[in-house]
């Protein structure tokens, strides 16, 4: 099942070059990222399960980044921003 996810992306980054497509495991991408609803309501994974979401917040609401780094993990984030700089 993996080596045929990594042949769809691997055929889908060819066919559409002019745009990056990041492939990583589930475990590198958890607390290093917030989601915003197209309503603007921010949320964020459960670390107690990851199936779940905990909602922060409007986008709008001023200690929303407070929020979020309550429950970010930075050195998740430093993984993500080093994957992104090397595709």
């Amino acid at each position: 099942m993996a080596s045929e996810f990594l042949n769809v992306t691997n055929n889908l980054r060819e066919k559409y070059d002019f745009t990056r497509i990041e492939v990583s495991g589930v475990s590198n991408r958890l607390f290093s990222y917030f989601f915003v609803s197209h309503t603007g309501f921010v949320y964020v994974v459960d670390r107690h399960d990851y199936s779940k979401y905990i909602k922060l917040g409007s986008v709008f609401d001023k200690d929303i980044l407070t929020k979020w780094q309550e429950h970010g993990d930075y050195e998740a984030v430093g993984v993500r921003a080093n994957l992104r700089i090397n595709l």
